[in-house]
């Protein structure tokens, strides 16, 4: 593969990264959102201090926390496979452009 191949590949994972960590954080300000308008106070207050907290939040509330739980999901799949693509890109160097 060429560098202009290397480089797409590498722009394509990042992006697949950035897009889930916006879900991600979405579903996070939905979920917190969600805990103080319910008047769930403590769990509000502990999803704003530590934010993975909203994952078992939008578990253990399933029948109101739909949406969020929705975006927490498919953000975390996409993070996880622009990581993994990354862990594979790096170990086998193929995301790094080569030495001319």
């Amino acid at each position: 593969m060429d560098s202009i191949g290397f480089l797409i590949v590498t722009l394509i994972v990042t992006i697949i990264g950035c897009v889930g960590l916006a879900l991600f954080f979405m579903g996070y300000l939905a979920t917190l959102a969600t805990a103080f308008g319910n008047k769930h106070w403590y769990w509000g207050v502990a999803i704003f201090l530590f934010g993975l907290l909203a994952i078992p939040y939008c578990f253990s509330h399933r029948e109101i926390t739909e949406w969020p739980r929705g975006l927490i999901i498919k953000g975390a799949i996409m993070i996880l496979i622009a990581a993994m693509a990354m862990a594979v890109g790096l170990h086998n160097r193929m995301l790094w452009m080569p030495a001319p």
